[in-house]
């Protein structure tokens, strides 16, 4: 990261920016661990209730021979939520859905200004597409809060919420990487 931060500004300039990420990064770091850590108990109290509910559904419908009408639409939802949690958490992990191929022979070749370039374009069409979902899914609302669940009888409000609000977190997350790799470059550069 350096080098790429280094190719755009005078050096004086970079290493300035390199010393803030620094020190801006490290409280922060605390802020971020706790957001991921409550993001995780949340996706797996969701995943719970999906286990809870879904047993509760085939209990009923295999023994007592009776189909709730809610269970099926209140597994989905949370399946909806844990999915939407989920992307931020995957994100900082590094662990989502990528193809490697190029990242390989670059690394393989010793490549690093280019690894670091491909790193940058991952994040920036990455952050295109979140922008562009944050967007559609707060336009949706308006939309969705004037529809129920037929099953829960909730606004559809509560569900499709869950588009922008794991968007935002999934942005924070490559904000934190965003920083996290200029201060990592700073110390490097010491």
């Amino acid at each position: 990261m350096n080098d790429v931060v280094g190719s755009f500004l005078p050096t004086t300039l970079t290493m300035q920016i390199q010393c803030e990420a620094s020190i801006v990064m490290e409280p922060l770091k605390k802020v971020f661990n706790g957001i991921n850590k409550a993001l995780i108990i949340v996706m797996a109290s969701f995943l719970l209730v999906a286990m809870v509910v879904i047993g509760y559904q085939v209990f009923t419908r295999y023994v007592l021979n009776f189909t709730s009408p809610w269970s099926e639409e209140l597994a989905r939802y949370c399946n909806i939520w844990i999915t939407m949690l989920g992307i931020g958490v995957v994100l900082r992990r590094g662990e989502h859905i990528k193809l490697d191929y190029l990242e390989s022979v670059v690394t393989e070749k010793g490549m690093l200004k280019a690894r670091l370039l491909l790193e940058v374009i991952s994040t920036t069409i990455t952050s295109i597409f979140l922008a562009f979902l944050l967007y559609g899914g707060i336009g949706i609302l308006k939309a969705a809060n004037r529809q129920t669940a037929p099953g829960l009888k909730i606004s559809l409000f509560f569900i499709y919420i869950a588009i922008p609000i794991g968007c935002l977190f999934a942005l924070f997350f490559i904000i934190e990487r965003i920083i996290g790799g200029v201060a990592n470059a700073g110390r490097k550069a010491k």
